[in-house]
């Protein structure tokens, strides 16, 4: 992974490491050098980092670097996140005859992607995605992302006066939260005693506490910033709101529903993978309308929402627990060991 911050595949790459090394595997994590959660893999047990500064795909010396770290290590195979460091480890994948595992994250085009032996889709839509670019159906595993925290055990029959609604994430226009603040300052107007709160920073930060203001909301909402302890976060909480105008997994569900949160979410390819109506309360992108009036039915009827929020958790534990995905993980990896090179996915001029 040579990225430095940390969104949600960062974060996914790094739950990784750390439940493969809890499972007994030797792990050698390959980061940015300024990685900014890089201290979460140091010293832990059964993990050894190299730390990488690439300067692009075209960096023929950080690709020399990390082929001679992946020598030294003498892995089984190697699994590679994002465009480049996919690019990136395919050329010490090629050099040293290792089976390559490619996890996009995302609808990315192929260009990069010439000399892979699976991929690893985190949603059936993205699974579909991936073999309507060209790539056989065989070659992609559908495996989704997961977290490792432990399903809560606390009673969600106790709420906060006000009643309060969390979210947090990158803040950036995709994540959708000026349209959780205009939804929000509807739901106020119908007499719903509430209040919500944010975590996450970015480059809207600013402009988003500005319409917080002039919605006239300022006094109910509450700006977090970065979220250190996401359970400690969701425990403030009663309702848990996804309202992403794009989304490819959200990672935040996961551990809402761990928290036992009923949880409000966009009809997103993520969330959709996730969640259905039966346990969980699903939008349209982008409706603030629709979302404030799913935040008004999650808020007056305490029952339904406890009870979706109890199959979600089931849900949770059976399909993207830690105990549920990793074994999925590690199938994949032997399976890979059983690949020949010549079998390598060769990406379509698309």
């Amino acid at each position: 992974m040579l990225t430095q911050g940390f969104g949600g595949a960062e974060r996914m790459f790094v739950d990784l490491c750390l439940s493969l090394a809890e499972a007994g595997c030797q792990i050698q994590g390959i980061c940015h050098r300024d990685f900014v959660e890089r201290d979460q893999l140091c010293n832990q047990p059964n993990i050894t980092l190299s730390f990488i500064k690439p300067l692009g795909t075209w960096d023929r010396w950080t690709a020399r670097r990390i082929e001679n770290a992946i020598r030294d290590f003498q892995p089984q195979v190697i699994h590679a996140h994002l465009t480049r460091g996919v690019y990136l480890a395919s050329k010490a994948a090629r050099h040293l005859s290792l089976p390559l595992i490619a996890q996009p994250h995302n609808y990315v085009k192929l260009k990069y992607y010439r000399a892979v032996d699976g991929f690893i889709a985190i949603t059936a839509d993205l699974q579909a995605y991936l073999v309507k670019q060209g790539v056989a159906p065989e070659q992609v595993h559908l495996i989704p992302n997961f977290s490792r925290l432990k399903p809560s055990s606390t009673s969600i029959l106790e709420e906060h006066q006000p009643l309060r609604f969390v979210s947090f994430g990158r803040m950036i226009e995709e994540k959708g939260f000026a349209v959780l603040l205009q939804a929000f300052a509807q739901l106020l107007t119908t007499g719903v005693d509430a209040r919500l709160l944010l975590g996450g920073d970015g480059p809207k930060r600013i402009a988003l506490e500005q319409l917080a203001v002039d919605l006239g909301i300022a006094d109910a909402v509450s700006f977090y910033g970065w979220i250190k302890d996401v359970r400690q976060f969701l425990a403030q909480g009663d309702i848990f709101v996804l309202p992403s105008l794009k989304e490819s997994f959200g990672l935040t569900i996961l551990e809402a529903i761990a928290a036992q949160l009923p949880v409000i979410a966009t009809r997103t390819p993520g969330p959709r993978q996730i969640l259905d109506d039966t346990c969980g309360y699903l939008v349209d992108v982008g409706g603030v309308k629709a979302l404030a009036q799913a935040m008004r039915l999650a808020a007056l009827d305490k029952e339904a929402r406890i009870q979706k929020a109890r199959l979600a958790q089931q849900r949770f534990v059976s399909a993207f627990s830690k105990e549920a995905v990793i074994p999925r993980y590690l199938a994949l990896y032997q399976a890979a060991r059983e690949y020949l090179p010549h079998h390598r996915w060769v990406a379509l001029n698309k």
